[in-house]
């Protein structure tokens, strides 16, 4: 109620008797407004109430002002102002105004609002002692598109200073990337504290029974190497980390509700930008900046090294293979059966030693995508050396015959100069897999042949071994031609006198 019907109101009131306090509380104005009003004269409370009508700044923003409500119906005033007013930098009004144009002109309907949520006193935390963590999403329209795309965000409050940092992904969080979001916490704080607060998600807490918390084992591992104990709100008690709860909010209202990005390496670049400024304003609950607050607060907490990755833990199988992301891949047989640690990164995947920085093996992810992908250099022994191998197999060699070893192992190496482990290794089969007199009869064709490999030598001894087996049928075949000896029983008639009825002619 402003202008002329409030001028009137005012002495109509005052006609009734009411005191000047008492109109002040009747119509919610300030008791020096009564008192000018009811010094007015007709002719001045024209003018005044044509004064008090004025069209609003806002006025011809309006349409743009709907359009923002209409795109981010959750977007809150403050934002909505800078959004305004750096598309518009000739508005001279302020914030409190703009709010007042916005109630007056009921464009609030275009806001949905949810249930108000009430949060438990904020605790006295010592500094560095936890990091709230809590995950969110929401979709974020694409630049000059009428499209959009789902953004998975993961924020990170240290709790004295209330300084934060936010990951972002376009694919929910599962427990490896959840790991990796840590690590990108950890470098940009440079620090942990000594412990961490999550929800009941399962990427951390697999069952929780009287307070009791089984751990996602993953998880579990990567926060006893990393140095930090896992904490875990009590089930549907969102209160007990309203800290970080406030902060993904704020991370909805001030950062991604109001701005389009062309993906997700655009919203990326603009969260860094976006961090700097809120971690250098004002916190509106302890009124210090939380940039200078947490240079007091890292000195009380653990420094990053960086040297733990975001990992993951396999016990390869007993033929050497390891799963990831439903694929598997081989390593080593000598961590066959083993528990192995890997990481992922720029899809590549890298297999290390299980307690230490021993890099075993890595795969190209884009290359390999086949159900089981193998590495036969994975099933080679190399805790042995070429030489070692030789000498062994020239031992070997003279025990079935083979006198001129130097020239057996000459042509060999002339023959298969790039293979000479596999090579190596295939004599050693083909020799338990032989008799020694098969080896015998054959040492000297073997040591006359041009070229001397596997599948040579193996060709000539299957073949040998072939006509010995057929000889030997021939053999076993002609002697069951031969006429068999008159068998020497006795005659039947002399069983008469057995049962007792001789036969007489």
């Amino acid at each position: 109620m402003k202008g002329a019907l409030m001028y009137h109101k005012v002495h109509q009131l005052k006609s009734k008797g009411m005191s000047k306090r008492a109109i002040s509380c009747e119509l919610g104005i300030h008791r020096n407004t009564v008192t000018k009003l009811l010094k007015m004269q007709n002719s001045e409370a024209t003018e005044h109430s044509f004064k008090v009508l004025r069209h609003s700044e806002f006025e011809p923003y309006n349409d743009f002002i709907i359009e923002k409500f209409k795109r981010y119906p959750r977007i809150t005033m403050t934002r909505l102002y800078e959004i305004l007013t750096e598309q518009y930098p000739n508005i001279s009004s302020g914030s409190r105004a703009f709010r007042f144009y916005v109630a007056k002109k009921q464009l609030k309907e275009y806001c949905t609002r949810g249930k108000k949520r009430y949060f438990e006193p904020v605790n006295n935390y010592k500094p560095g002692n936890l990091i709230q963590v809590d995950p969110g999403e929401l979709n974020v329209p694409v630049k000059n598109s009428n499209k959009a795309f789902k953004v998975y965000f993961v924020c990170f409050v240290v709790c004295w200073s209330r300084y934060m940092y936010v990951t972002f992904s376009t694919s929910p969080y599962n427990t490896e990337k959840f790991i990796e979001a840590h690590n990108e916490a950890f470098e940009y704080f440079g620090a942990y504290p000594s412990d961490m607060l999550y929800d009941q998600t399962k990427l951390v807490v697999i069952k929780e029974e009287y307070r009791e918390l089984t751990l996602n084992n993953a998880f579990g591992k990567y926060a006893l190497k990393t140095g930090f104990n896992v904490n875990a709100c009590e089930g549907y008690d969102p209160e007990s980390k309203g800290m970080v709860e406030k902060s993904v909010s704020y991370v909805q209202s001030s950062f991604l509700i109001g701005r389009e990005f062309t993906g997700i390496d655009d919203l990326r670049e603009q969260s860094i930008e976006w961090l700097q400024k809120a971690n250098n304003r004002v916190h509106g609950t302890t009124k210090l900046v939380p940039s200078e607050q947490f240079k007091i607060e890292k000195e009380s907490m653990s420094l990053f090294k960086g040297s733990i990755a975001a990992t993951d833990y396999r016990i390869a199988d007993k033929t050497s293979l390891i799963s990831h992301k439903g694929l598997k891949y081989s390593i080593p047989t000598i961590y066959q059966s083993m528990q192995v640690r890997i990481k992922e990164k720029d899809n590549i995947l890298y297999v290390y030693e299980y307690d230490k920085d021993i890099l075993v093996t890595e795969w190209d992810l884009l290359k390999h995508r086949e159900p089981i992908n193998n590495n036969n250099n994975h099933y080679r022994d190399y805790r042995e050396n070429l030489e070692q191998i030789k000498e062994r197999l020239i031992k070997k060699l003279t025990t079935v015959g083979i006198d001129d070893t130097e020239l057996f192992m000459e042509k060999l190496s002339k023959t298969c100069p790039k293979n000479l482990r596999d090579q190596y290794k295939g004599f050693e089969k083909l020799i338990r897999q032989y008799n020694q007199e098969l080896w015998n009869q054959s040492s000297c064709t073997i040591l006359a042949l041009p070229e001397i490999s596997c599948t040579r030598v193996e060709k000539f001894l299957k073949g040998l071994m072939n006509t010995e087996i057929i000889k030997q049928q021939q053999d076993k075949s002609n002697n069951n031609d031969q006429k068999p000896e008159k068998n020497n029983f006795r005659d039947i008639s002399q069983y008469d006198n057995f049962t007792g009825n001789k036969v007489t002619s």
